[in-house]
């Protein structure tokens, strides 16, 4: 799976993605990228954006984006994490996998 990792989540919860394809958000040229645009480009290129912003839903139209979303709501690495959308990811339990 090809995962994104926002800005605002930390580099180190990679090693909790062990088998995925991983990139932060600066890796792939989108530094400070605003999240309706984030969004759209990473349809294009990834299956799954990680991210903490808890706002997101509220903001942007997730139905609309062929992408699937993970907000995870506890600060510490892979520990709590929330599906707010599904859309192209056949098996988002594979990235939960390690959430207790």
């Amino acid at each position: 799976m090809r995962v994104l990792l926002d800005e605002c989540v930390p580099r180190a919860l990679r090693k909790e993605l062990l088998g995925h394809e991983v990139k932060t958000a600066g890796e792939a040229g989108w530094a400070g990228v605003k999240n309706g645009e984030l969004l759209e480009l990473a349809a294009g290129q990834f299956d799954l954006l990680l991210t903490v912003d808890r706002s997101l839903e509220y903001q942007q139209n997730l139905a609309a984006v062929a992408l699937a979303v993970i907000v995870e709501l506890d600060q510490r690495l892979g520990t709590t994490a929330r599906l707010w959308h599904a859309r192209s990811v056949a098996e988002p339990a594979l990235v939960l996998a390690n959430s207790p």
